[in-house]
């Protein structure tokens, strides 16, 4: 069964951004254009909810500005003509920049960002270095490690041929001199300009994020480099308000850090919907699928975790005729497979809480908005009619309404129905009392519809 996630490895960066997965690219080329416009210190805060492809996106535009800048695509060389290819930008156009990817959260256990910061430039500016030659900007890096604890960096030095730097650090010299240093000596090395991807910063623990941001701002104000925080703000104000205190006004403190704010431009969801083989222009599961993506607004990895379980629970019996609508099994199996089986998924995914109260009866006002979401859903209300009943205006009969009929049907499913022989009629629909466990069954993948070799 195949992970439907867009992880970001190297081989899905590149298929993605060549085939153009989710129209993004002329957004990557755009965000391109915009680091190469600056000639002086920014921070920008590029700005998406989780699970929304952040970063997806900012690694792709480490890699595409990796294969711009000739000293840092030495080990992916073969890659570099195809990713210029997909992003059509004139090399000469483009500044000579230095792009850096920092995991904010794995690194929150650190004594302090600095350390951090500049270890990961060290390791992942030099990887093919012959430390046997002179570079001073790999000694100051060197230095400013010794102002910190937390950081085993033996290896380092010991790659320069055990020279003792950490006993050559200059006392004089404020942390603030040694960072510019350390910068002004990589960029005459490496590049125009640095680019910093600060990512996951709202996962970090409160005091850890607020000091990264702090340290930032006062030890990395060059002329010459560009941060990008992908957060969520939304996240990011909480962080901050539970270090600073809840009156704390959060907005306020990141706007201190954050130059420019951009939202991460929503992806093309019909292209991103064929790449994971969701019709929902002909198959009812997979038009009911796509209504509880839109309904819960399931951001990319909420929709590949959904849709890659509705898959395995039930794809092959949901398309196994033309018209999506023929069931051995009856009419109320039929539904509940195709109407119940996507919303108990799509609610495992958005809120165990909401799914608990929906399977005990109590949330009949969820089945019936995702049901009339947008008229989408081709239902047959006729079929929901008892004999004596109309949604028209007849004296010889009880008007009634869709959504009384489909309140009817959920109460029928997930409450007691009361009968003596365990069943209810409802239109042309039959259900039982033992519905309800089966659908259950089903949406956990373990029913006799499940299918695990789905591509």
């Amino acid at each position: 069964m195949r992970n439907l996630e867009l992880k970001p490895t190297r081989e899905n960066l590149i298929t993605t951004l060549v085939d153009n997965t989710i129209k993004r690219n002329e957004d990557l080329k755009q965000f391109i254009l915009l680091l190469n416009s600056f000639d002086t210190e920014m921070s920008i805060a590029l700005d998406g909810d989780w699970g929304s492809g952040k970063t997806f996106f900012v690694k792709q535009a480490q890699m595409i500005l990796e294969s711009y800048n000739e000293f840092c695509n030495k080990e992916e060389n073969k890659d570099v003509e195809i990713i210029k290819k997909a992003m059509k930008l004139n090399d000469d156009e483009l500044e000579l920049q230095v792009p850096i990817y920092y995991d904010a959260w794995s690194n929150d256990n650190d004594n302090d960002p600095i350390l951090s910061i500049v270890y990961e430039i060290i390791k992942k500016v030099e990887t093919n270095y012959d430390f046997k030659k002179e570079k001073n900007w790999l000694k100051i890096g060197a230095q400013i490690a010794s102002f910190f604890s937390g950081k085993d960096i033996k290896t380092l030095v010991d790659l320069l041929e055990s020279e003792d730097i950490l006993a050559g650090v200059k006392a004089e010299k404020s942390l603030y001199d040694l960072v510019a240093e350390f910068l002004d000596s990589l960029m005459i090395e490496k590049g125009n300009r640095l680019v910093i991807f600060i990512d996951e910063l709202d996962r970090c623990k409160p005091s850890y994020a607020v000091k990264l941001l702090e340290r930032v701002k006062h030890y990395f104000n060059n002329d010459r480099v560009t941060f990008v925080f992908s957060i969520n703000s939304a996240e990011l104000q909480h962080t901050v308000k539970m270090y600073y205190g809840q009156d704390f006004d959060g907005y306020r403190y990141l706007d201190r850090f954050f130059g420019m704010r951009i939202e991460l431009p929503k992806p093309d969801m019909s292209s991103f919907y064929s790449y994971i083989d969701l019709n929902d222009h002909y198959w009812v599961y997979d038009i009911v699928c796509s209504s509880v993506i839109e309904y819960f607004g399931f951001q990319l990895r909420e929709i590949t975790k959904f849709y890659t379980t509705a898959k395995a629970a039930a794809y092959n019996i949901t398309h196994r005729h033309n018209d999506g609508f023929y069931f051995d099994d009856g009419r109320a199996a039929r539904f509940g497979l195709m109407y119940i089986v996507p919303i108990l998924i799509g609610l495992k995914v958005k809120s165990m809480d909401d799914y608990r109260g929906f399977i005990n009866g109590e949330k009949a006002h969820i089945f019936s908005e995702i049901m009339m979401y947008k008229n989408k859903l081709r239902l047959r209300e006729d079929d929901y009619l008892n004999s004596d009943e109309t949604y028209a205006s007849d004296p010889q009969k009880k008007t009634v309404t869709i959504e009384d009929k489909l309140k009817e049907i959920y109460s029928a499913i997930f409450l007691p129905n009361g009968t003596s022989d365990g069943f209810v009629k409802i239109g042309k629909y039959t259900f039982s009392d033992t519905q309800k466990n089966e659908l259950i069954r089903i949406s956990s993948v373990l029913s006799r519809h499940a299918s695990y070799d789905i591509k």
